[in-house]
């Protein structure tokens, strides 16, 4: 009897116990998404391009904003969660997130390429960077 008391004392703070705050840089890169021109052709925006995790097609994921830092990433909240040296391809996070240590964009055309964890694949894009 004990036992399953603690036992399910054990599962109630597992459960109700908050979760890790996902990587900031994903909810903008993670899955297909494609990069449309705005007006001002140093941004473009973010959206979904596919039906994958419950959103939308077509959902804004962001913003990208050509900087002299880099290509600053902008989430839909509009607080910067990273950056992207546009020579390189890697993301660097902002903030307490540190997910970035691996995370680049390797184009596969010129309009299009894979977001890259390390060594495995995270997401697709389509469209072209801001300059």
């Amino acid at each position: 009897m004990w036992s399953r008391a603690v036992l399910f004392a054990v599962a109630a703070v597992i459960v109700t116990a908050p979760q890790a705050q996902a990587c900031k840089l994903m909810t903008v890169f993670g899955g297909p998404v494609s990069f449309e021109p705005m007006k001002d052709p140093g941004q473009v925006t973010v959206r979904n391009d596919g039906m994958s995790g419950g959103e939308q097609f077509g959902t804004l994921r962001g913003t990208l904003m050509a900087s002299r830092e880099g290509i600053l990433v902008i989430s839909r909240d509009g607080s910067r969660v990273g950056i992207i040296d546009p020579r390189s391809g890697h993301l660097s996070d902002e903030g307490e997130d540190d997910c970035s240590r691996n995370i680049y964009l390797r184009s596969a055309t010129p309009a299009a390429g894979i977001v890259i964890n390390g060594d495995s694949p995270i997401g697709t894009y389509k469209g072209k960077l801001p300059k």
